[in-house]
C-alpha cells in the first residue's frame, strides 16, 4: 500500500526547553508536544501521525514562506488490488479532514467561495471592472451542475440578473456568459430562467441590440433552450421564435447568423429524434423570412455557415417558393461540383455535407 505524507518546511528558529527534540531521523511527535521552527514536519494522511526531523542544509527556505508537498512512501505489496473507490478514498481527504490536518490553512468549498463572491457583488457602489471580475469568477464555478443550482436555491439569481439591464456592454456580456454557464444542460436552472422571466428578458432585448451584442444574448438563450423541450412551447408563447427569425432576417454578420441557425437546427434535430415536429410548427409563421434569407445567404456563405444553411433548408424546403427552390438548387449544384473536385481530400465533415446536399438535390437517387 502506498502511504501519503504531508511535508512541511518550517522557517528556522529554536525550540523551547522540554519540547520536541529533533535529530536527523524522523521521530513521532507525541500528543501535547510542541515543536519549534527549522524542522521538517510530515503528517501521514491515513493515520494522522506527525513526525519531524532537522532540515538538511540544501532544504533551507529563505523565501519567508512555508512550503508543502505530498510525497509517497515506499511501495508495499498487497495481496489484493484496491478498488477504484478505495483508491479515491485513500488519496483524497474531506474538507473537515484537511482543516484538521492543516489548521492554519483557509480551506473553502466552492459553495463558500460563491457565497463570498455574491457578498461582494451585493455591495452597493461596486465598480464595473469589479463586477466583471466577480461575474467571471462565478462563471468558472457555475458550469458545475450543483454550483449552478446554488444560484437558484440560495436566491442569488435575481442579484445576478439585475445586470441584464446594465448599459455597460462588457458587464452585460459577463452576466449572460454566467447565465449560459449555469443553464447549460442544467434543467433546474433552465426551468427557473423560463419561469422567472429571464428568458423573456433576453428575448425582448434582442431586436434592439447591436448585432455584436446579440450573439452573446443568443448564446444564453441557447443554453436555456437546448436539451429542454419543456421550455420550447413557453418560448413560442413569448414570441421567441418569431423574434429570433426576425433577427435572422435583419442580420448582416455571419457569426450572429450562425448562432441562430445552430440553435434552430439543434432544436429541430432533437425534436425529430424524439419523433415530433413541434419546433417545425413553431417556426412555420416565419417561413417566408427563413426561406428568403437562407436563399440569400447561400450565395456567399462561408464553409461553416454553409453547413448550417443546408441543414435548415432540409427542414424548411417544403415552405419555400418555386423561385426560391430554383435559386437554392442552382447554388447547391455549384457547391457540389466544387466539393466533388476534391472528394478524395475531403474530411469527414465535408463528406457528410456533400452527401446531405446530394440528398436535397437528388432525393430519389440512391446515396
Amino acid at each position: 500500500m502506498r502511504s501519503f505524507f504531508l511535508l512541511l518546511i518550517l522557517l528556522p528558529g529554536c525550540c523551547e526547553a522540554g519540547d520536541f527534540v529533533a535529530t536527523n531521523e524522523w521521530q513521532e511527535i507525541k500528543e501535547g508536544q510542541s515543536i519549534g521552527k527549522g524542522l521538517h514536519v510530515r503528517m501521514n494522511l491515513q493515520t494522522g501521525i506527525k513526525e519531524a526531523k532537522l532540515m538538511d542544509e540544501n532544504e533551507t527556505d529563505s523565501s519567508g514562506e512555508h512550503r508543502m508537498a505530498v510525497i509517497p512512501d515506499k511501495e508495499e505489496e498487497k495481496d489484493e488490488p484496491e478498488s477504484d473507490h478505495a483508491t479515491v478514498s485513500r488519496r483524497f481527504r474531506s474538507m473537515d479532514e484537511l482543516r484538521e490536518f492543516m489548521p492554519g490553512m483557509d480551506v473553502k468549498t466552492e459553495g463558500q467561495i460563491m457565497t463570498d463572491k455574491m457578498s461582494l457583488l451585493s455591495k452597493e457602489g461596486a465598480s464595473d471592472p469589479t463586477v466583471i471580475v466577480i461575474l467571471e469568477d462565478l462563471e468558472e464555478l457555475a458550469h458545475k451542475i450543483d454550483n449552478g443550482q446554488l444560484l437558484v436555491s440560495q436566491g442569488w439569481f435575481p442579484k445576478i440578473a439585475k445586470f441584464l439591464y446594465t448599459e455597460n456592454k462588457e458587464v452585460y456580456r459577463a452576466v449572460v456568459r454566467l447565465i449560459s454557464s449555469a443553464a447549460q444542460s442544467n434543467p433546474t436552472v433552465q426551468k427557473y430562467c423560463i419561469e422567472q422571466g429571464y428568458l423573456g428578458v433576453l428575448t425582448s432585448q434582442l431586436l434592439s441590440q447591436p448585432e455584436t451584442l446579440s450573439k452573446s444574448t443568443i448564446f444564453a438563450m441557447s443554453a436555456i433552450l437546448r436539451n429542454f423541450p419543456a421550455g420550447w412551447e413557453a418560448f413560442a408563447g413569448m414570441m421567441g421564435f418569431n423574434t429570433l427569425t426576425t433577427k435572422y432576417g435583419l442580420s448582416t454578420l455571419a457569426p450572429l447568423q450562425r448562432s441562430i441557425l445552430s440553435l434552430y437546427n439543434d432544436l429541430l434535430e432533437q425534436d425529430h429524434y424524439n419523433g415530433k415536429d413541434d419546433v417545425l410548427g413553431m417556426l412555420r409563421p416565419g417561413s417566408k423570412v427563413l426561406c428568403s434569407k437562407t436563399a440569400e445567404l447561400l450565395e456567399t456563405a462561408s464553409a461553416d455557415l454553409l453547413e448550417e444553411l443546408v441543414a435548415l433548408y432540409g427542414f424548411i424546403k417544403e415552405w419555400c417558393t418555386e423561385d426560391q427552390h430554383v435559386k437554392i438548387r442552382l447554388r447547391l449544384e455549384d457547391i457540389t461540383v466544387l466539393l466533388s473536385r476534391t472528394k478524395d481530400q475531403l474530411d469527414d465533415e465535408h463528406t457528410v455535407l456533400l452527401s446531405r446536399i446530394n440528398s436535397l438535390i437528388y432525393p430519389n437517387d440512391a446515396l
